[in-house]
């Protein structure tokens, strides 16, 4: 799915190294760069989903979910004002970190 969205959606090629979609043009992203700036999320949410239920296990889910929510808060805005495309990818991967509260929330 994410060479199709790429690819169509954002006016992308393989051969083109500049990007047609907006965002990612705006600051200073490539084309190999905006798969990964779209899946950094769901990769940190991946990696800090394994330690997130034993620490909140050990220190409660309530202040896991407060924390991470606040901090997911906090990413959001950091992404809304990211001046360069390094800032964004940073942002997204911090959101994914902190929305990485699946297990402790099910629990």
């Amino acid at each position: 799915i994410m060479p199709f969205y790429v690819a169509t959606l954002c006016g992308c090629s393989e051969h083109s190294q500049t990007c047609t979609d907006p965002v990612c043009r705006g600051l200073g992203g490539a084309t190999s760069s905006l798969g990964f700036m779209l899946s950094s999320f769901a990769i940190a949410q991946l990696l800090s989903n394994g330690w997130m239920g034993p620490l909140s296990d050990r220190i409660g889910r309530r202040r896991i979910m407060i924390v991470t929510l606040g901090g997911a808060g906090v990413g959001m805005l950091a992404s809304s004002v990211a001046t360069s495309f390094e800032m964004l990818l940073a942002s997204r991967m911090f959101i994914g970190a902190c929305s990485g509260t699946m297990s402790a929330a099910n629990a």
